[in-house]
């Protein structure tokens, strides 16, 4: 844990990702730094604590401490950092991206992407609203329990026995 209040960024900077705005968003916070981990946000340094690549229980002490995991992608495939966050206990704002409202539901906040304020309001209304934060920790956590590697095994198997049953009828 640290010992400052931090919002927590995982991913990459591909331009989907939407860094820039996020950076942005979090030089408006007073109080609070921002902290990225993964690949690729070097040019972030004078503005970011760039943690890089961490191993799988610092990553989960990251998650633990942070205010708020804030995962403001243009578009998503999935949203493992946002699911990753749930099951650890952090509070999530992500933007509207389907794939992020998917995963995260009601256990969110979600914010136009494009819109820096947006962004910004946000992380704000997370961290000086301890029983909104507390409400979305535990909505978060129920959720999480949908998405285990089991159910994702079921789903997909019973994915291909129906494929082979319409191949053979």
């Amino acid at each position: 844990m640290r010992e400052h209040p931090y919002f927590l960024f995982v991913g990459n900077d591909k331009p989907h990702k939407n860094v820039d705005r996020l950076v942005e968003a979090s030089s408006r916070i007073q109080g609070a730094q921002l902290i990225l981990v993964g690949g690729g946000f070097e040019r972030f340094r004078d503005r970011a604590i760039i943690a890089g690549f961490v191993s799988r229980d610092e990553l989960a002490s990251l998650y633990g401490g942070a205010i708020a995991l804030v995962q403001p992608s243009i578009e998503e495939g999935f949203g493992l950092p946002a699911l990753e966050a749930m099951t650890c206990g952090t509070a999530v704002i992500t933007s509207n991206a389907p794939a992020l409202i998917e995963i995260t539901g009601d256990a969110a906040l979600h914010v136009d992407a494009r819109s820096i304020d947006d962004i910004a309001n946000a992380m704000t209304r997370v961290m000086h609203d301890g029983s909104m934060r507390a409400a979305m920790i535990a909505r978060g956590l129920d959720r999480a329990k949908n998405f285990t590697w089991r159910r994702c095994a079921d789903l997909t198997r019973e994915i291909y026995i129906a494929s082979l049953d319409n191949a053979f009828h």
